[in-house]
């Protein structure tokens, strides 16, 4: 988060009666929130705005518990996919890291799993289109001479 986004965010918090700003506060929120995404914070901030029974007064912490639960919501319990060729551990682990990143950032899954194959090299092989005549005539057990197989 750079000084300007943690500003945006002092502002918000203050125009919401949830945080007395005052001078140099910014560079404070940025020290305390410097490994969160904006978008994320300013969503965990109107989340802590909603809130039927909020806190009086917001500290960092509260915007970070609430990006944390944020992104926990994000990726929802779902588990990454295997990579599409076999990684030694360490860059499986990369892998996976990687692709519940991209979703706690609000990535699909689809999304998430060309960010994480990108990261580490890997190409996610495609099927060749289907021949969907073929394919028709073998679920009616024909053959492709035409007679019943």
């Amino acid at each position: 988060m750079t000084q300007t986004e943690a500003l945006g965010l002092v502002a918000y918090l203050n125009r919401a009666g949830m945080l007395p700003a005052m001078e140099g506060q910014a560079a404070v929120w940025k020290d305390a929130l410097w490994d969160v995404r904006a978008p994320d914070a300013m969503e965990a901030a109107r989340r802590l705005v909603r809130q039927p029974d909020r806190v009086a007064y917001v500290k960092p912490g509260d915007v970070l518990r609430e990006v944390r639960k944020l992104r926990a919501d994000r990726i929802g319990g779902r588990r990454p996919p295997a990579p599409p060729e076999p990684l030694e551990p360490v860059r499986d682990l990369e892998f996976q890291r990687v692709y519940l990143l991209a979703l706690g950032d609000g990535a699909t899954e689809v999304e998430a799993d060309a960010v994480a194959c990108s990261a580490l090299g890997q190409v996610r092989g495609q099927l060749p289109p289907a021949n969907l005549p073929r394919l028709r005539a073998l679920m009616a057990g024909k053959t492709e001479g035409g007679a019943d197989g």
